[in-house]
């Protein structure tokens, strides 16, 4: 069965070919550009379906890239979820986690509260923004 996103079809990593070319595509931005990081949006989006997460081999092969290189690389998260198992802002190089989370609520609170629209993810704000 295939997954949805809000975008339409998710992308699935569970083909070895597609998780090998997403990690790939990272670390040369990081290797070849010498990004001092990534932010990943909407990751709450991410369909895992009981496999090790793509995320998780993302910030390992992230983590060996650091320390081949002796940089520092930031890992952030946006998570609509605001689900703290993903990170340690204390791994350096990455091993698996992430540095920090982007936190879009403040930004979609007033958002809400200043224009009166509620798309998407923004219904669920119009409440706090109306009490």
């Amino acid at each position: 069965m295939e997954a949805q996103t809000p975008w339409g079809s998710a992308i699935d990593y569970r083909v070895p070919q597609v998780r090998a070319f997403a990690i790939e595509n990272a670390l040369y931005w990081l290797r070849e550009y010498r990004f001092d990081g990534l932010r990943l949006d909407a990751v709450h989006a991410i369909p895992e379906l009981g496999e090790i997460s793509m995320l998780h081999d993302l910030s390992i092969a992230v983590g060996k890239l650091a320390a081949e290189t002796r940089r520092h690389i930031h890992l952030v998260l946006e998570n609509d979820d605001n689900s703290a198992s993903a990170l340690d802002a204390g791994q350096d190089p990455p091993r698996g986690k992430y540095r920090a989370q982007w936190n879009d609520d403040y930004h979609h609170a007033w958002h809400v509260w200043l224009t009166g629209e509620t798309p998407g993810l923004l219904p669920r704000l119009h409440d706090v923004a109306d009490g």
